[in-house]
């Protein structure tokens, strides 16, 4: 539980950067960029709960619930990195390969998002332990293949 509250504390300070951001004097392209930014790690640290739940590191709890915030913000993530900000003052970590190659970068995403999906609605029919069980593929194609190809680290 005290894992849980933790990333459901990170996820509401994610969300009050991006917030906070938005209320200065920021420029819209960067104001885009913590919006995705905010987006994806939320949805990222509910992905991170499950596996570390899955590893048995921390009690199972709330399953179902995480896999739906998990698909949410996959699937916000992909509208989310819609606004083209190369070339903007903006700090990210979202490499201009992204708007390069849009046709294969949202086929990507959405591709994350149908997966995500579909783990949560077995979580949903409590089928959560076969749920979490499907999750390596995810990290293994999705996230990490992603990362290298459109994210700078």
């Amino acid at each position: 539980m005290r894992i849980l509250i933790t990333t459901l504390g990170a996820l509401g300070l994610a969300g009050a950067i991006a917030t906070a951001a938005a209320a200065q004097n920021v420029s819209p392209e960067q104001a885009h960029v913590d919006h995705r930014q905010a987006t994806i790690a939320g949805s990222g640290m509910a992905g991170v709960t499950l596996l570390r739940m899955q590893q048995g590191l921390i009690e199972k709890k709330n399953v179902p619930q995480l896999f739906d915030y998990w698909a949410t913000g996959a699937r916000l993530s992909v509208e989310a990195f819609r606004p083209d900000t190369r070339g903007a003052d903006v700090k990210t970590e979202a490499k201009d390969a992204i708007w390069a190659n849009w046709s294969d970068f949202e086929a990507a995403m959405t591709a994350y998002a149908d997966d995500v999906e579909e783990l949560a609605a077995l979580a949903a029919d409590g089928k959560t332990d076969e749920a979490l069980g499907g999750m390596g593929p995810i990290f293994k194609n999705h996230c990490r293949g992603c990362h290298n190809d459109y994210r700078t680290d």
